[in-house]
């Protein structure tokens, strides 16, 4: 029974799928079309259904990302998911989107939404290593922009990009086989990839002014789920408010 002080209207709700993937986008754009029911089954008249609203980055031009009327770091954001794959595509827009950069990096706290991009960009980008990165940023937004890099780059071997390899090296040796060793390696990686991810997620929410309970806090650094991770640092860069990156 519903509490007679309750407000009669429920909050409305949009439902938002950011897609940068690589293929095309092919999922129902009803939530009744994932059940596998006939219009006439007795079941149907309790199934929801609603639409959801599709931000396909797959198909969106660059230009008109760079021309929304939206904060700069969310336009950022939108920017680098698209295009960080292809290292190099992204290191020659940049030049197109100095503006939105600036304005971001002129932010109280838009140097460490920056190196959020950046350390995502270094973890997915292929074919670039980060001296071109280096060159491009410090010719498009000046030298504050390499130091910024010089510090990203000290804080990827701090996290497991050198340190798990090493560590993987010393679990083979132990083993003293070659199954070893290549397992070592492999989970030594994996722990290093991990505590970045764990790493870039706490960041970000420092640099978008969000405040972490203990609980929430102790349930990032718990989950082992590198999928996860990666979905709730995709989400954080585009949410409006903390609970919406945590929502299942």
């Amino acid at each position: 029974m519903l509490n007679k002080t309750l407000q009669p209207n429920l909050p409305v709700i949009v439902p938002v799928v950011v897609y940068h993937g690589a293929g095309r986008w092919r999922v129902a754009s009803h939530f009744s079309a994932l059940f596998d029911l006939q219009a006439d089954d007795c079941m149907a008249k309790y199934l929801p259904d609603f639409g959801y609203e599709l931000e396909n980055l797959q198909a969106a031009q660059e230009q008109e990302l760079r021309q929304r009327a939206v904060l700069s770091h969310v336009k950022a954001a939108l920017w680098f998911l698209k295009s960080a794959r292809n290292g190099q595509q992204l290191l020659q827009q940049m030049q197109q989107w100095h503006g939105v950069l600036r304005t971001l990096l002129e932010q109280p706290s838009g140097m460490g939404a920056f190196m959020t991009l950046m350390r995502y960009y270094m973890s997915v980008s292929q074919g670039t290593q980060l001296q071109q990165v280096q060159r491009q940023l410090t010719k498009v937004l000046g030298p504050k922009s390499r130091e910024g890099l010089m510090t990203l780059a000290e804080t990827l071997r701090k996290e497991g990009r050198v340190e798990g390899k090493a560590e993987g090296k010393a679990e083979g040796r132990a083993e003293g086989k070659a199954e070893g060793r290549v397992e070592g390696r492999a989970e030594g990686k994996a722990v290093g990839k991990l505590e970045g991810e764990i790493r870039a997620l706490l960041t970000l929410f420092e640099a978008r002014g969000w405040r972490l309970t203990r609980t929430q806090r102790q349930k990032i650094r718990m989950r082992s789920d590198l999928s996860v991770l990666e979905q709730w640092l995709r989400r954080a860069a585009v949410a409006s408010c903390l609970r919406e990156v945590f929502c299942s």
